[in-house]
């Protein structure tokens, strides 16, 4: 059975049909540059695909210029490998790297769903880089914001245990679960 015959007429537009480079996804027309596995391609928002194409062709263009060939899946866990220690020498120590690397990888993923479950070695180096890496953390509000809203609550009557308690969770950087007690 066709599938307009499943579907019946209402669910086509009015417009022009799409052409075979793109598809009618949410009522807009979804470019898929050629790709006949578009379902695949509506996994991930728009973004993240770019994200993940610039990745993959970061590390295309390095496999290039480093001579690298991939012969059967299982080398792609090699060359990812040893292309996130080239970029964590490159990037790592100032942190910038980690979110390409991380982009590289799901990108690969996305773009080889068959090699999931078989990147073991890549995903070791992603994990050993995560250990190593340097977080800063941010207190959400300014120390000002803080004694601003620790005063407003002790002129509140019964209320001023609840200011010290502003006050103790910015310092000691506690989470809201943490302060109060769930």
């Amino acid at each position: 059975m066709p599938p307009r015959a499943l579907f019946g007429s209402k669910h086509r537009s009015s417009s022009s049909p799409p052409s075979s480079r793109s598809r009618v996804v949410d009522g807009r027309v979804k470019r898929l540059n050629g790709s006949s596995f578009w379902l695949s391609d509506l996994a991930v928002s728009e973004k993240t695909a770019d994200d993940y194409r610039r990745s993959v062709m970061a590390l295309v263009l390095w496999m290039n210029s480093s001579g690298m060939v991939v012969r059967k899946y299982s080398d792609w866990d090699l060359i990812l490998f040893y292309y996130l220690h080239d970029l964590f020498e490159d990037y790592g120590h100032d942190g910038s790297g980690y979110g390409r690397a991380i982009k590289t990888y799901f990108g690969l993923l996305h773009m080889l769903p068959m090699l999931s479950h078989n990147l073991p070695m890549s995903w070791r180096a992603l994990k050993g880089w995560n250990r190593v890496r340097t977080v800063d953390s941010y207190p959400p509000l300014t120390w000002e914001v803080t004694c601003a809203i620790a005063f407003s609550l002790s002129k509140i009557q019964d209320k001023w245990l609840y200011g010290i308690g502003v006050l103790v969770a910015f310092h000691c950087l506690l989470r809201v679960s943490s302060y109060v007690g769930y």
